[in-house]
């Protein structure tokens, strides 16, 4: 598997594209969120690096992490199944499809090494902006999969 970097504007309207193509009847072929929910989870990677959310993960999260770091941004794609800090769960709430992929599209358009706020992930640690740009990447491309796009 390639890892591309959202931070390339190729890259950024191939994504947008697969979002465009959901329906808002796309079942999962794993995982507990229906599409809706993956819309509006897939923002909190965003909004992180945007400063606009702030988390706090668990030390011992941090601390094991750290050896799973790399997995980021390998040409391997993530596991079915990683565990979701509880913060960035969506708990069970439903969501107007069009609104949530509205705003998905526009934090995707607005991911820009300037609008990067946040070098310390406050689960990874330190990240470069190519790294903030193949983690966004891989992180969608995994929750796309999981809808068949």
């Amino acid at each position: 598997m390639e890892i591309k970097n959202l931070l390339h504007p190729d890259v950024k309207q191939e994504m947008i594209g697969r979002i465009e193509r959901l329906k808002p009847e796309a079942q999962r072929l794993w995982g507990k969120m229906s599409v809706d929910q993956i819309l509006a989870h897939a923002q909190a990677p965003f909004k992180i690096a945007y400063g606009e959310l702030t988390i706090h993960a668990p030390f011992f999260m941090k601390w094991i992490m750290r050896f799973f770091k790399k997995t980021l941004f390998d040409d391997k794609p993530w596991q079915k199944g990683l565990p979701t800090l509880k913060q960035l769960k969506t708990d069970g709430n439903r969501y107007e499809f069009e609104n949530v992929k509205k705003e998905l599209i526009s934090y995707i358009s607005r991911f820009s090494v300037e609008n990067i706020r946040i070098t310390k992930h406050p689960v990874f640690g330190p990240l470069t902006t190519e790294q903030w740009g193949k983690m966004q990447w891989k992180h969608l491309d995994h929750h796309l999969r999981q809808f068949g796009v």
